[in-house]
């Protein structure tokens, strides 16, 4: 049967299955978990749509996840066109037909449901985790490590990821954790990668398809640059030449364009510059008038239930003006509805360039011919520093269209501030690992926490299953091998080689006083043997103290606040464990507290939103918090001072609390405020303003649950849900989602 379901799921492609894919789909099929780490554009996605076949060959599930919301949506309509009404969507904001044999979801969602509803995962016969390098990431790395350790073993696991240099790492993880599964990996891309670097006009050999450098550049680049420090070092300070002009994009897309290399995308790490160097172009026109009607036709049937008002919204107008001359951009800020547009007409070959921070480059479908670098350089939050090798190949790992390309294209423009051999060292340099970023939060505490004589024990499983955990006991296993070592050269070597003077750098610093006389090859091996079994016997009491000091911690903070008593769950920690949010334990407090109880709808949603804005960046900000919102902050303030204060006692740190930037604009939104007007009072970009209103859409969401677990005729339920439809109308209602059945709007945010 295993061996019919293959060739069937097969023979539905217009092309033959790499071995890699028919490989992992076989592996599938005999009933056995699968990783596949393989470079961007491989087709990882084809085993994840055997899974999903299979899945409906037998009747069962399956859970496809990813880590953004974008992505989710993308997938979710790639389903749709396949399978119809058989797919749902859960993105936290989004609910759309949750009971489909297919669902689409955010891992938040997945992990969510893990957590608090188990058995709901009773006839799922796959999960599949798309671009499972994420766990590494610092912000929600957590939330993939928790739906990976607390998913069924009943379930298969796909995971799919892009290559890290510790993939195998990673699956002996996941095979401890869940069960065995078989880890493939493949190196070669489906379509070669050349690189090439843009100097005087010239397109110039710099990589080839085999990762081999060219010796020709050296010496060029970096001229002005004068030993900047950076993480990780400093860039050569070696005389170099006087420094070039340097290309401005159009003379790069001109020469793509000559050299027919359209389309391309072309990165740059700040929105203004994106939309610059877009306008710019636009001013040379790419595209011929039979594409500009088409993409105008789109443009009008994707924007048909968008209000006249929102037409003429900055962000609108620009992409209608530019689109139709082949030219596009795509930044974290755009509004959700535009992005979706914008991908659209260039997968259907209509744009000839898109101009995109590195966001692109997380996981959406959107193959080009060729790749442009802009800058080499990007500031992470913290620092200007170096793109990394694994940020580098994901971008460049756009370039290359399989079934139409013979090869892709990645191109790096010279620049005096880089010289080519750190361009070089970037292009080929060795990928990082994927790495734990695991930590505790009180909403997995409360869900995991067990009535009975040990209370904990489901909770002391997650901590010890954790990859940080894993990690750390490679490192117990490599100390444990430098004492086999160790033992090993005692045991065979000779005596008279032990016998002999010991001479290093460790026989200086072990010899100390204690030896007046002469310090043998034993005497050394002897010292360096009792140092490593001391470091051996540090690692592992180290595991042990780490857990049982975080469970102490997370007890006694939750004690101190009244959700725990006598080492059983208070009724208010039933609230805590419907908030997902970092700041759930303030906002239940507040809840707990009375301090949303007589509140207005407009007045909670205000709450809600300063939890919700997460950047940085200061903005202009013309809008005003009302008196009773005032009040409502007042109070808030003084409960997370004193959550704040009790986790400090506790030696913990898991709550960032609230930001006062984005005070006034929900409000406004909820008193009727137009969009436009919103933008004029901020110099918020439009993606910004929307990204944030879907926040609050989903954290009052959460924030309701929290409340009806505290009581169904809580007084701030009417206010909360009030305060939702008032947020979900216009242009945000279009963007989080309503019509996604009928096709009326994406479901984007």
């Amino acid at each position: 049967m295993s061996d019919e379901s293959v060739a069937a799921f097969a023979a539905t492609y217009p092309f033959a299955l790499d071995d890699f894919q028919r490989d992992a789909i076989e592996t599938l099929a005999g009933g056995v978990s699968v990783m596949v780490a393989a470079p961007t554009g491989t087709g990882k996605t084809v085993v994840a749509e055997y899974a999903v076949y299979r899945a409906r060959e037998r009747g069962r599930r399956a859970f496809y996840t990813t880590p953004i919301k974008a992505l989710s949506n993308q997938k979710y309509r790639d389903f749709r066109a396949r399978y119809g009404d058989a797919v749902g969507l859960m993105t936290g904001d989004i609910v759309e037909n949750p009971s489909g044999q297919i669902l689409v979801m955010t891992t938040e969602v997945v992990r969510n449901m893990l957590i608090q509803r188990p058995a709901a995962f009773s006839d799922v016969d796959c999960v599949i985790f798309d671009e499972v390098h994420y766990l590494s990431d610092p912000a929600r790395g957590t939330t993939w490590e928790e739906a990976i350790i607390c998913a069924p073993t009943t379930a298969q696991l796909v995971c799919l990821s892009a290559t890290v240099s510790n993939a195998g790492q990673v699956a002996d993880w996941i095979s401890e954790v869940h069960r065995p599964i078989r880890l493939i990996t493949h190196r070669q891309r489906a379509v070669p990668l050349e690189h090439f670097y843009y100097l005087d006009g010239e397109l110039v050999p710099l990589i080839d398809a085999h990762g081999k450098a060219s010796r020709s550049l050296r010496g060029i680049g970096g001229e002005r640059h004068r030993g900047i420090r950076v993480r990780g070092g400093e860039w050569p300070r070696e005389r170099r030449g006087p420094s070039r002009p340097e290309s401005s994009p159009n003379d790069i897309i001109a020469r793509l364009r000559v050299d027919e290399l359209l389309p391309a995308i072309y990165f740059f790490f700040s929105r203004r510059d994106c939309e610059e160097a877009a306008e710019a172009a636009g001013r040379i026109g790419l595209t011929t008038s039979e594409a500009a009607a088409s993409i105008r036709a789109h443009i009008t049937a994707r924007l048909a239930n968008l209000e006249p008002a929102d037409r003429e919204l900055g962000q609108v107008r620009l992409l209608e003006r530019l689109l139709p001359r082949g030219v596009g951009f795509h930044h974290a800020g755009l509004l959700p509805i535009l992005k979706v547009i914008v991908e659209e007409l260039f997968n259907q070959g209509l744009l000839q360039v898109v101009f995109a921070t590195d966001t692109l480059s997380l996981g959406i479908n959107m193959p080009a011919r060729a790749v442009i670098i802009g800058e080499l350089t990007k500031f992470d939050g913290e620092s200007r520093r170096p793109l990394t090798p694994n940020e580098y190949r994901q971008m460049t790992g756009r370039a290359g269209r399989r079934g139409i390309d013979a090869h892709g294209t990645a191109i790096v423009p010279y620049s005096p501030w880089v010289p080519v051999e750190d361009v070089i060292a970037i292009g080929t340099g060795d990928l990082l690992p994927i790495e734990s970023s695991f930590s505790a939060r009180y909403n997995t505490v409360l869900n995991l926490w067990d009535a009975g004589p040990n209370p904990t024990e489901r909770l002391s499983r997650l901590f010890a299953h954790s990859l940080r955990e894993f990690q750390l006991d490679g490192e117990v296993k490599a100390i444990q091998d430098e004492v086999h070592g160790i033992q090993n050269e005692l045991r065979t070597l000779p005596r008279e080689e032990l016998n002999q003077p010991a001479h290093g750098r460790d026989a200086r610093r072990l010899r100390g006083a204690r030896y007046a006389g002469q310090y043998t090859h034993r005497d050394l091996l002897t010292d360096l043997l009792a140092e490593v079994e001391q470091r051996l016997l540090r690692a592992r009491q180290g595991k042990r103290v780490r857990a049982r000091r975080l469970l102490r911690s997370l007890e006694q903070t939750l004690e101190i606040l009244g959700y725990l008593i006598d080492g059983r769950p208070a009724p208010k920690a039933a609230a805590l464990r419907e908030m997902f949010d970092a700041n759930g334990l303030i906002l239940v407090e507040g809840l707990a507290s009375g301090v949303f109880d007589r509140a207005g709808s407009a007045d909670i949603i205000e709450a809600v939103s300063w939890f919700c804005f997460d950047r940085d960046k200061a903005f202009y900000n013309r809008f005003r918090i009302p008196h009773d919102a005032w009040l409502i902050r007042e109070r808030l303030e003084r409960i997370q001072d004193r959550v704040l204060r009790t986790e400090n006692d506790s030696a913990l740190s898991l709550t960032p609390g609230f930001s006062s930037s984005f005070s006034g604009i929900a409000h406004a939104w909820c008193s009727g405020v137009s969009f436009d007007e919103i933008l004029n009072g901020t110099s918020l970009s439009e993606g910004d303003v929307m990204m944030t209103f879907a926040k609050i859409l989903d954290l009052a969401r959460q924030l309701r649950a929290a409340a009806q677990a505290l009581g169904p005729s809580h007084p701030a339920l009417p206010s909360l849900a009030a305060g939702e439809g008032m947020t979900r109308r216009g242009i945000v209602a279009l963007c989080c989602g309503l019509g996604i059945a009928n096709g009326g709007g994406p479901a984007a945010c």
